[in-house]
């Protein structure tokens, strides 16, 4: 299926359909075949070295840490490019390695125009030293020879999915999740809209070599980011991964988060529900537990879903009316950005200690009782100084008993 060649940089072209690219989760028109080497140009600036305040964290476009690795050691093979041929021209297309292949083609452009940071003359002296290694790379080629576009879109489909949804070179959540849908809308019967089938989630499984399951929890996360980017202002690409967590989290979904299930759209309360705790308009900002008006973050990152669901576990499966009851008001407080003393993790260590509290004044309450019958007043036969004692006794109980309704 595969075979090791040697292809010059300058016959390597970017895909520009390759879904590792997407940084949204509208579908997009497929650029064709014919015009690939004239979308070049703009697919290579895609990719930057730069970083800015309101983009701290890299993504899969960023290159800034290939391009120093490859200046000081030059390009180093020890994962193949994987690329299919372009029509019966000899250029090819690159499946795999479009981020490798394009800090590549950056720092032969720099060393060309004497472009910073190669515009200094140790730079542009080290980067020069690795320029064979620049220049021609080995790459496996995908043979294509015979095939349909749709069977090579197929062929593709299948090797990507081997390679990147195994354990090994995982894919981000937000392209793993477009690849899925995409491979899903695919599927006969074609449908418009989507709807949910199993057969389709089970084909598309096998095709990218994952679980059904995570193909299935891959396209809710993808409905629902699309219902909260639709609706609600400040939704970025990278809250991507915060919403995957909310959704999937076993407590939340189908309680907190209520899905159709044939269309796996929330309903209205739960789209509320998501905007608020995510608070996409206001949580960019550089301080980790405060939003860009200094109020409260209630999920800080996707990990604290775990707390929420737990508030709400705890909550649905009280044995308990007045755990039930305080449970609720404390999620209501942590939904509340106001509140800036209680957080998640407050909320679940004052929930837990009340339910030991409770469980322990029910065990008193039943080691009473039990007393209650067994030592019932009328039976003691004592007299005298016994009698009394007694009777300071009850004294003694009376106040407790209200204490403890009892």
């Amino acid at each position: 299926m595969l075979k090791e060649i040697e292809i010059p940089i300058d016959n390597l072209l970017l895909d520009p359909n390759n879904p590792r690219f997407i940084r949204d989760l509208t579908m997009r028109e497929r650029v064709p075949e014919d015009e690939i080497e004239a979308k070049q140009a703009d697919t290579l600036k895609a990719f930057s070295g730069d970083s800015s305040p309101e983009e701290p964290e890299f993504d899969v476009t960023n290159i800034r840490d290939l391009y120093d690795s490859m200046l000081r050691i030059g390009f180093v093979g020890i994962d193949r490019i994987v690329v299919r041929p372009l029509g019966k021209s000899k250029r090819y297309i690159v499946l795999e390695g479009n981020r490798r292949i394009a800090t590549v083609k950056h720092i032969l452009e720099d060393l060309k125009n004497s472009s910073a940071p190669l515009d200094k003359p140790a730079a542009h002296n080290e980067a020069e030293s690795h320029r064979p290694s620049f220049e021609k790379v080995k790459a496996m080629l995908l043979e294509t020879a015979g095939l349909s576009q749709d069977e090579i879109n197929h062929k593709v489909a299948i090797l990507l999915g081997i390679r990147h949804h195994g354990s090994v070179l995982e894919w981000e959540p937000l392209p793993k999740a477009y690849n899925c849908y995409t491979e899903y809308m695919g599927e006969e019967p074609k449908k418009d809209s989507f709807e949910f089938a199993h057969k389709k989630a089970k084909a598309v499984a096998n095709r990218l070599c994952i679980q059904k399951g995570d193909v299935t929890d891959a396209l809710r996360t993808y409905v629902a980011y699309l219902q909260v980017r639709e609706r609600f202002s400040g939704v970025r690409d990278d809250h991507y991964s915060l919403i995957e967590s909310a959704i999937k989290n076993k407590y939340l979904k189908g309680t907190y988060f209520c899905a159709n299930e044939e269309t796996f759209e929330l309903d209205e309360q739960s789209l509320t529900r998501l905007n608020v705790v995510c608070q996409f308009a206001t949580r960019d900002s550089n301080d980790p537990e405060h939003t860009t008006d200094k109020k409260k973050k209630i999920l800080p990152d996707p990990q604290s879903t775990r707390l929420l669901g737990q508030l709400i576990e705890k909550r649905q499966h009280a044995n308990h009316n007045a755990v039930k009851d305080y449970a609720s008001d404390l999620i209501k407080r942590a939904e509340n950005e106001d509140d800036l003393e209680m957080t998640l993790d407050a909320a679940v260590n004052q929930l837990v200690a009340f339910e030991k509290r409770t469980a322990w004044t029910d065990a008193i309450d039943k080691l009473l009782q039990k007393q209650a019958k067994e030592l019932a007043p009328q039976k003691y036969a004592g007299e005298g100084l016994d009698r009394g004692r007694k009777d300071e006794i009850k004294a003694t109980l009376a106040p407790l008993r209200k204490i403890m309704s009892l």
